[in-house]
């Protein structure tokens, strides 16, 4: 991967490349791309958790959720997942998708948007299920489904998704990008010619502070006008993390989010290890729900994870026992609920954004859906 990286700089007209590019190579390249090589990535033993990977409860409580919009004929059965990893979540929802409403389960259409061959056989192996159908690209999917009606579901997708890197210095805006000095991979600055890069700044409204340094998602933007295009009617659920415009403006924030994790420790420098560990930012929230109402993608909801799943009745799903074997399954299925509720859990870091495309689904609408028997 290093010499890939190394020969794209050399190959290139100014001998540097920009992070996105760096991102792009590092994380997705067909041969040696961190998401595409042939090795545990989520979970215990790979470099990162997910909440679906955590507990079962969160992919159940979806379920709940997704089945309720599907009974009440606000949509068919059809749900499009991006970036289903090892496929924790779409097997723990068609499980519990069997149990709670097998009048329409067998409507039920599964598309999974997977780049990684790797995890595409993992979720092969692992769900044995004929609704899913596999897709490696949304422009894949577009191709060949084009828009439909239905949900779409995404976890830890958007921070994934390659950025440009900027930096004030003396006054003056900086692109950050990447060259060599000698063999050694350093960042150099070159001033700001990107005129998308500048376009969102305009959009946003966003001014940098001296020494500050900022993510700029351009791929993020792209992306959402792809969803768009997708959905002719439905919903889009989001869970990731990230920060507003007003709290990127924090002082600990000053560098950026630009990281990478590696066995469950963050690497500050994302110019190591590379193609061994995964590279994620912090998406920006304001923008994503902006560019979305642009895009006929209007908000529904955004809150922290534990009060969106407090909202659509997690508590709900604990069930009664009178065992005292902690190791019980019904013992062991409350823990997991619980676990996402606690102080200092998972749902401490993620929010979930529900957006709706010509449908009535206000916030207020959606709570009295989920509470309706």
């Amino acid at each position: 991967m290093q010499q890939a990286i190394k020969k794209r700089i050399k190959d290139s007209l100014h001998n540097r490349i920009s992070y996105s590019e760096y991102m792009n190579i590092a994380l997705y390249d067909d041969e040696h791309g961190y998401y595409m090589k042939h090795a545990q990535k989520v979970g215990k033993h790979g470099d990162f958790l997910t909440t679906s990977e955590l507990s079962s409860a969160f992919g159940r409580a979806m379920a709940h959720l997704f089945v309720k919009v599907v009974e009440h004929h606000l949509l068919p059965p059809i749900i499009c997942e991006i970036g289903g990893g090892n496929g924790k979540f779409a097997e723990v929802v068609i499980d519990e998708w069997k149990k709670i409403s097998p009048n329409t389960v067998d409507q039920l259409t599964y598309y999974m948007i997977e780049k990684s061959s790797y995890h595409q056989q993992l979720q092969r192996n692992e769900l044995f299920s004929n609704q899913l159908i596999y897709f490696k690209t949304v422009e894949e999917f577009l191709s060949q489904v084009g828009e439909f009606n239905g949900i779409v579901f995404s976890n830890e997708w958007f921070d994934a998704l390659p950025v440009e890197v900027i930096e004030k210095k003396d006054g003056l805006l900086y692109e950050v990008w990447i060259t060599l000095e000698g063999n050694r991979l350093v960042e150099t600055y070159i001033p700001v010619t990107n005129q998308h890069i500048l376009n969102y700044l305009s959009t946003y409204n966003l001014s940098i502070a001296e020494g500050q340094r900022f993510e700029i998602p351009l791929d993020m933007i792209k992306a959402i006008e792809r969803l768009g295009v997708m959905v002719k009617s439905g919903i889009v659920v989001t869970v990731d993390y990230g920060y507003t415009f007003q709290e990127w403006e924090h002082p600990a924030r000053r560098r950026g989010s630009l990281r990478g994790y590696m066995q469950h420790q963050l690497v500050e420098d994302p110019l190591q290890n590379i193609g061994e560990m995964d590279l994620t930012t912090h998406i920006h929230f304001d923008s994503l729900i902006e560019k979305g109402k642009q895009c006929g993608l209007q908000l529904t909801t955004f809150k922290r994870q534990r009060e969106f799943l407090l909202m659509i009745g997690l508590l709900q799903l604990l069930e009664e026992h009178t065992s005292t074997d902690p190791f019980s399954n019904r013992a062991k299925a409350n823990r997991s609920i619980r676990s996402l509720l606690m102080e200092g859990s998972i749902s401490d870091y993620f929010h979930v954004i529900i957006q709706h495309k010509n449908l009535e689904l206000e916030e207020s609408f959606l709570i009295d859906l989920i509470k309706h028997k």
